[in-house]
């Protein structure tokens, strides 16, 4: 535990933007000489301690949540270390270390196993080894921790050691690699410009990205990073689909769907052997079912495709809230079941009025190959939009934030009101906008 809410840092060339972007309002001066971009450096600014970096090495006070002893060590370090020393190497600390334990206990433990759902059963201090920190292997070998860093590095066994995988993540693992038969890699930092990606499908050339809301703010992340890595990805050939922890959570039979058909081979109907469907009713029940955003209420025209009575494709047509253009539409859902129909969407196109537009989402569609294929003409790159986050995934629209529906006072901004609430932004890897004449 951290004993301190705020803490005063220096303004310097390294975190000037990011302090920018959480929303804190520095003072600019035209007469600095050392400085582009009009702020002056060495400034004193005070931040909340939950804004800082994971990497800060500013000293803060630790206080341990064991012992209450209070020690000032850097931010960095109390954030991996949440007990003192003492504390760490006893008790509720350090409960898998095996001389803190009765022989019975040990046992115990040795002979628990796990089986995975792929009906894989392995020991459960097996499963736990990969994770175990460098400081307690090295104990166990005789080593120091330093031994350890240089034959992982030498040895290019990083993934060992390289962190925790979370539940969520090890789901999505599992989905991959029990449906698709290729070389599934996880973890893998080869991918130039790419630090590292969760899990990679070189043979068909796409990777996957399982995103926790809390660690994908803009609290941990910059504004940028989630399409700056999207665009990483795409100029090394690589897709890059991006999960969302909530998604995963909430819609987990789509999503797992949605992947599915991205790794093994789908159903194909062809659009010649389908029936035009108008009825709204079945429409709407069919698209609710199948896509990751349910209906849009602001629908004027329904139309699907059946096949032996079953709807097996739709889309929606209607007009943007904002538009003041009534003869634009927007295709505002395009909607499949376990089928991939050829020319099912061109065979629904001919009968929606022109001009037509709608957006394609760079987490789920990349490439935004849809429209593409439908002949769309790309009309623009849109930057990377928000939604809040309570953290451990829950969801906030930006518009439920809007200072309209807040209350939020005139002298702060949306942003500034919504983190006094405990609410951050996560920024996604932008859209695109395409039209159809």
């Amino acid at each position: 535990m951290i004993k301190e809410t705020h803490v005063l840092i220096k303004l310097n060339s390294r975190n000037i933007k990011r302090l920018l972007e959480l929303g804190y309002k520095i003072p600019q001066t035209t007469k600095v000489k050392n400085s582009k971009y009009g702020y002056e450096w060495g400034t004193t600014v005070d931040i909340r301690i939950c804004d800082l970096s994971q990497g800060s090495k500013i000293p803060v006070t630790r206080v341990c949540e064991d012992c209450g002893k209070e020690e000032i060590k850097p931010y960095r370090e109390i954030l991996l270390a949440p007990l003192c020393k003492s504390c760490r190497s006893k008790g509720s600390g350090n409960q898998f270390y095996g001389k803190h334990h009765s022989k019975e206990t040990i046992d115990k433990i040795r002979n628990k196993n796990r089986k995975l759902k792929d009906g894989t059963v392995i020991n459960f201090i097996d499963s736990i080894d990969a994770s175990a920190c460098s400081g307690y292997v090295a104990d166990k070998l005789g080593i120091s921790p330093t031994t350890i860093a240089k034959i992982v590095n030498r040895n290019d066994r990083r993934d060992l050691f390289y962190r925790y995988v979370s539940g969520i993540e090890q789901e999505l693992r599992d989905l991959v690699q029990m449906n698709y038969p290729g070389e599934v890699l996880t973890n893998y930092r080869k991918l130039p410009n790419v630090k590292e990606l969760d899990i990679y499908l070189p043979e068909l050339g796409i990777a996957f990205e399982m995103n926790g809301l809390h660690w994908h703010s803009e609290a941990k992340v910059p504004k940028s990073y989630h399409f700056n890595k999207y665009k990483a990805c795409l100029d090394n050939n690589v897709k890059l689909y991006t999960i969302w922890e909530d998604q995963w959570l909430n819609n987990n039979t789509l999503m797992r769907g949605f992947i599915q058909k991205l790794i093994t081979p789908t159903k194909r109907l062809y659009a010649r052997k389908c029936e035009i469907c108008t009825d709204k009713t079945q429409i709407r029940a069919f698209i609710q079912k199948h896509h990751i955003q349910g209906i849009c209420n602001l629908t004027d025209i329904y139309l699907g495709l059946t096949y032996n009575g079953n709807i097996v494709m739709a889309v929606t047509v209607g007009k943007h809230h904002r538009n003041t253009n009534k003869d634009l539409f927007i295709l505002n859902r395009v909607c499949f079941s376990e089928y991939s129909i050829v020319g099912g969407l061109d065979k629904l196109l001919r009968r929606l009025p022109r001009p037509l537009i709608s957006w394609s989402d760079n987490c789920y569609s990349p490439m935004g190959d849809l429209y593409k294929n439908a002949g769309f003409t790309l009309e623009a790159e849109l930057k990377p939009d928000y939604f809040y986050t309570k953290g451990w995934g829950i969801r906030i629209s930006k518009q439920s934030m809007q200072k309209a529906n807040t209350g939020c006072p005139k002298h702060i901004t949306e942003a500034e009101f919504a983190r006094e609430q405990g609410l951050y932004r996560i920024w996604d890897c932008g859209k695109k906008r395409w039209k159809l004449t």
